[in-house]
């Protein structure tokens, strides 16, 4: 009994909110030394240019995957001013001796009724108090090389600190987006659905316990 009181007050502990990571982002901070070394920490308003460079080394391919429109510069000054605002966590993976952004990861706490209602219909009940969207692009001269593995362990330890029991893709993935469908397969993704997308392309539909 004792024991499991630890280990709920250490849950307690580490758990997470928006207001907490905003009031302390180092709790949400994470160094990784392979297979780049840097740090994956919450974007800050301070990140504007450096994110906007990020998006901007991003190929068409990967763009039109990733569903990142626009100018790389419009972009970035839009999630940095939605910082502590709405339901969303961005995190962006910085090098050192890169330079430069390689990745950005993005959660979101409320999911919408349309996906519910999609998951649903495939037979799977999502609860937006215990499930989440989630979503990771690498920088195309990393992906490949184990970035994306060692960043989705760690977004799936910062869903735990959330309180979060299952996470699934935001958006979902392009079905023709095989080297994607396999990597989100490889790091504990199974499919859930198909549907189509806006632009009537297929798309899958995946979740993960955490």
């Amino acid at each position: 009994m004792r024991d499991a009181l630890k280990e709920r007050r250490i849950k307690d502990a580490d758990r997470l909110t928006l207001a907490a990571v905003a009031s302390d982002p180092s709790r949400s901070t994470f160094r990784i030394d392979f297979p780049a070394d840097g740090t994956l920490r919450p974007l800050s308003r301070g990140d504007e240019a450096r994110l906007a460079a990020f998006f901007e080394t991003l190929s068409g391919q990967t763009r039109r995957f990733y569903s990142v429109t626009g100018a790389g510069a419009g972009l970035a000054r839009e999630y940095c001013a939605a910082i502590d605002r709405h339901d969303k966590l961005r995190l962006i993976f910085c090098s050192p001796s890169e330079g430069s952004a390689l990745a950005l990861v993005e959660f979101s706490f409320d999911i919408p009724s349309g996906d519910i209602d999609r998951y649903a219909a495939c037979g799977a009940a999502l609860c937006p108090e215990t499930d989440c969207r989630w979503g990771l692009c690498v920088t195309d001269a990393w992906q490949g090389r184990g970035l994306g593995a060692a960043l989705a362990d760690l977004s799936f330890e910062i869903a735990r600190r959330f309180g979060r029991e299952r996470v699934i893709l935001w958006g979902g993935v392009y079905a023709a987006n095989a080297v994607a469908v396999r990597y989100y397969r490889k790091v504990g993704f199974v499919p859930v659905g198909w549907f189509k997308t806006a632009e009537q392309l297929d798309a899958v539909d995946m979740l993960r316990r955490v």
